[in-house]
């Protein structure tokens, strides 16, 4: 029988060192430490507004490995955060355009609806995201 596993995904903003200690102590008290669960950081670049500065200076390389470099920066201060943890796993990715998740949505319901014959013709499905709200 297969074990059960638990990840904890922090996405969205990472203030590093400004995180409050309380924040990260029942995080690793309450969810992390009983759990035994890997905790994956990911952010991007406009969301990482820690005071170091070590993820935006590697972002400010001109070569290629800057994105492995700021990875590097933002594990290291995620560690510090929450106490080494060592199932801790920590990725700065590039910022995505609100367009291309836009156009992802309306590949998927293309697909969706040419493969389902029974799934309803609503021509919303075409529209913006930000149109039907």
């Amino acid at each position: 029988m297969p074990s059960l596993a638990v990840a904890v995904l922090y996405s969205g903003r990472f203030y590093g060192e400004l995180t409050a200690p309380e924040w990260s102590k029942d995080h690793l008290n309450n969810l992390i430490v009983p759990n035994r669960a890997a905790v994956f950081v990911v952010v991007d670049p406009v969301n990482v507004c820690d005071t170091s500065g070590a993820v935006q200076r590697a972002l400010g390389r001109a070569n290629s490995s800057k994105w492995e470099a700021a990875s590097l920066a933002l594990l290291q201060e995620a560690r510090a955060i929450f106490g080494g943890w060592d199932h801790l796993y920590a990725k700065v990715v590039p910022p995505v355009k609100a367009t291309d998740v836009e156009q992802k949505f309306k590949q998927v319901r293309a697909a969706r609806s040419a493969n389902c014959p029974f799934c309803p013709r609503d021509p919303r499905l075409s529209q913006p995201l930000s149109s039907l709200c």
